[in-house]
């Protein structure tokens, strides 16, 4: 969860992203940084490490970013550095964007399978979605074969749990229920 400080630092930049009438540029700039980021985890530890000058990390800045994302944005970056708030840049990239989400009528879609899907289940999937939640749906998937066969589906605080462990559970608990039935049917004769 994202602390107070994430949520404002994010939240400041949306409103000033929406006050230039940039949401969009913004949104695939700090997009962008966050795809940086979880590529090479390490130039972040760079960028936090204490013994590295403010003035040497904002460089490494402008090397990486320089012509790939606005100048607000960088210039947003380098306050982070001088603000010494670097070990909140993931969170505050997250509060920008559920901003944009929530203006824009997008959901985030986890979508979790035991195999790869093809990429017309993947447009059933988001179509269905769409029509269920009237909202535009981003997927995100990720595999997990301790599912069996099957997906989860999980949109905000929704699950749709689809998946053969799942089903296997929910038979054992009828399983389970339906015997306790017939148990005390037996015991009241």
């Amino acid at each position: 969860m994202a602390s107070v400080v994430s949520q404002s630092y994010g939240e400041a930049l949306f409103l000033l992203a929406k006050e230039e009438n940039m949401l969009d540029v913004f949104y695939k700039d700090l997009t962008l940084v966050d795809a940086v980021i979880k590529q090479e985890p390490k130039f972040l530890d760079v960028l936090r490490y204490p013994k590295i000058s403010k003035d040497e990390k904002k460089e490494l800045l402008v090397q990486v970013f320089h012509g790939q994302i606005h100048v607000m944005v960088l210039n947003f970056l380098k306050l982070l550095i001088d603000k010494n708030r670097m070990n909140q840049l993931v969170d505050m990239i997250q509060a920008y964007i559920k901003k944009y989400n929530e203006v824009h009528g997008i959901a985030i879609a986890y979508v979790t399978s035991a195999k790869p899907l093809q990429e017309d289940e993947l447009e059933k999937i988001k179509q269905m979605l769409e029509k269920k939640l009237e909202k535009r749906i981003q997927i995100k998937l990720s595999l997990d074969a301790s599912l069996m066969a099957g997906i989860k589906v999980q949109v905000n605080d929704t699950l749709l749990d689809y998946s053969a462990s799942s089903q296997l559970h929910v038979l054992k608990q009828l399983a389970y229920q339906s015997a306790s039935l017939k148990k005390e049917r037996g015991e009241q004769k």
